[in-house]
C-alpha cells in the first residue's frame, strides 16, 4: 500500500516524504515513516552510548562513582512539533536545547518584544522539551543582535529557569552595543 501511495514499483524502496506532502499521506503511511525515523535515530543514540560507556570507556570521572552525562542531541525545533525527538532522546543523561528569539534566518528581521509574544517565546519553546526526572540544559540561546529589547532576555530566561528547575544556560555570542 505504501509503496502505491508513494508512486514506486514494487521493489523499490520507498523515499521518505518531503514535507509539502504530509497533509495528503495517509495515517498509515505518516505515522509508519515518523515510527521507521524515530526508531533509527533512537537506535544510533544507543549504539552511541554502548560504544561511549564500553569501548571507548567513558567511565567513572572520579572515585565514587560519578558518571559523565551523555547529550544525544539538542531540540532545534522551533515551528515542528517536538515529540519525536523528545522520544528519540529520553534515554539520554541531559536533555538539551537550543533556541534563538526572532531568530533572522528564520523568522526574517523583526523586533518584537518577547514579553509582547509569549505563546512564541523562547521560554514556551524551551519548556516543552523538558523531560521529568532528566537534568535540562540549554546550551545555546540568545537574542538576536541588534536588537532593541535585548535586555528582557537574560531576566526572562533566568527567572523560568529558576521557576522550572532547569540545570544549565549557555548564552552563544553575546555583542556588546558601541557607544
Amino acid at each position: 500500500m505504501m509503496r502505491k501511495e508513494a508512486g514506486v514499483a514494487a521493489d523499490a524502496p520507498v523515499p521518505l516524504m518531503r514535507r509539502q506532502q504530509f497533509e495528503a499521506a495517509s495515517k498509515l503511511r505518516f505515522y509508519s515513516e515518523a515510527q521507521f525515523l524515530t526508531d533509527v535515530e533512537r537506535g544510533f543514540f544507543t549504539d552511541m552510548h554502548a560504544f561511549l560507556r564500553d569501548e571507548i570507556g567513558v567511565k567513572a570521572l572520579d572515585e565514587i562513582g560519578v558518571k559523565a552525562l551523555i547529550v544525544d542531541t539538542a531540540d532545534h525545533s522551533y515551528f515542528i512539533p517536538g515529540q519525536p525527538l523528545l522520544r528519540s532522546t529520553q534515554h539520554a543523561g541531559v536533555v538539551d536545547a537550543h533556541v534563538y528569539w526572532e531568530h533572522p534566518a528564520i523568522f526574517g528581521r523583526r523586533n518584537t518584544p518577547m514579553v509582547y509574544d509569549p505563546e512564541n517565546s523562547i521560554v514556551q519553546r524551551l519548556s516543552r522539551t523538558v523531560m521529568v526526572g532528566k537534568p535540562f540544559a540549554v546550551s545555546e540561546a540568545n537574542e538576536r543582535f541588534p536588537h532593541e529589547y535585548d535586555a528582557e532576555f537574560i531576566p526572562i530566561l533566568a527567572s523560568y529557569a529558576a521557576l522550572q528547575d532547569w540545570n544549565d544556560i549557555f548564552t552563544f555570542e553575546t555583542k556588546k552595543r558601541d557607544g
